[in-house]
């Protein structure tokens, strides 16, 4: 009976600290993706990771951040990036962003691409708990 309490809570604690993913999008040309995460608690940090994976044409535009507390007006926030604002390479590449200590009800992470291209998005997100 105690290895049966033991695997579900090893099974529990792994779900809660693992990276959550958001369904991936496909961009086309000049597009927008955008990934909405609702803080349900204070958390120590959140973050994003992007994974652009290019389908054709010349990959371009930008990758950032934003925070809101009525999920309609978001504002761009700083992360631990040189630039709040991230510009996306030519081809495949993966991009983090770390937000410090969530103070807002809402984040995103939007990826605006431009110019003749085929693209897809996918985002991960993580959650850092309080006890951690």
């Amino acid at each position: 009976m105690k290895n049966i309490f033991l695997l579900v809570g090893l099974t529990l604690m792994t779900a809660v600290v693992s990276a959550q993913s958001f369904p991936s999008q496909a961009l086309t040309n000049a597009d927008t993706a955008t990934f909405t995460l609702r803080a349900l608690k204070p958390t120590p940090a959140i973050s994003f990771q992007l994974v652009l994976t290019k389908v054709s044409g010349t990959v371009a535009g930008n990758a950032l951040v934003q925070a809101s507390n009525d999920n309609i007006n978001f504002n761009t926030i700083s992360t631990d990036l040189v630039a709040d604002t991230v510009t996306l390479t030519n081809g495949s590449a993966s991009y983090l962003f770390d937000c410090k200590e969530s103070k807002y009800n809402y984040y995103r992470l939007r990826v605006i691409t431009t110019g003749t291209q085929a693209s897809t998005a996918q985002a991960f997100y993580y959650a850092k708990p309080q006890n951690e």
